[in-house]
């Protein structure tokens, strides 16, 4: 598997963690994703975006891609 991080590519053997959030909001769908499996979502090691979900319009959290955000904070970073 391929990942792009910021502005390097990386290539990863193992399985990505992907966690779903359909129930904080109507209008938007939260995802985040770990590359540790065993990761808890409270550790700072998630990339989290927001999905539109009326125009399926995708925006990272705080504006970056990186693997330094919380999936348990995913609703409460800034999307733009």
């Amino acid at each position: 598997m391929i990942i792009r991080q910021g502005n390097e590519t990386i290539a990863v053997d193992e399985e990505m963690r992907t966690v779903i959030d359909n129930t904080t909001s109507a209008l938007y769908l939260y995802i985040s994703e770990n590359l540790t499996p065993s990761a808890a979502t409270t550790d700072a090691t998630w990339r989290c975006y927001r999905v539109v979900l009326a125009t399926g319009n995708v925006s990272w959290a705080d504006g970056v891609n990186t693997f330094t955000k919380q999936a348990s904070a995913a609703s409460g970073y800034t999307y733009a």
